[in-house]
């Protein structure tokens, strides 16, 4: 876990309680999830694309980079579907036991699912409503 992630975690218990927490923590644990995968397409095609332009085979080149933007829209369309449609499967495996943190986690995942299609992660803090 990294210091953001920490420091992220303690304002939103301070700022929502543990409620608060405990929906931050289990859509970034799925978020993570999802772009760790493509960070991984990424990384892949990285020396493809390197040894591609080292050997000035252009064509090749665009071809690996093609095909890693397909690989990585594509992904994160799938997320954004599997994570939309299946929020609240994806909640329960945290957490079955209130009924309204899985509500309001749903409500959120299912938000914060639109942004996988885009490919980055912005900052979760419009998941949580202001007092």
């Amino acid at each position: 876990m990294s210091i953001v992630t920490f420091a992220f975690i303690l304002q939103a218990n301070r700022y929502y309680g543990t409620i608060g927490s405990s929906i931050y923590t289990m859509i970034m644990n799925w978020s993570l999830i999802f772009f760790d995968l493509m960070t991984g397409v990424g990384q892949a095609a990285q020396p493809l694309i390197s040894l591609s332009y080292g050997e000035k085979a252009e064509k090749k080149e665009q071809r690996c980079l093609r095909y890693a933007l397909m690989t990585s829209v594509l992904l994160g369309i799938i997320f954004f579907v599997v994570s939309y449609i299946f929020a609240e499967p994806l909640i329960h495996v945290f957490s079955d036991q209130d009924a309204d943190l899985i509500a309001i986690s749903v409500s959120c995942m299912r938000y914060y699912s639109c942004l996988f299609h885009h490919g980055h992660q912005h900052s979760p803090w419009h998941l949580f409503p202001s007092d």
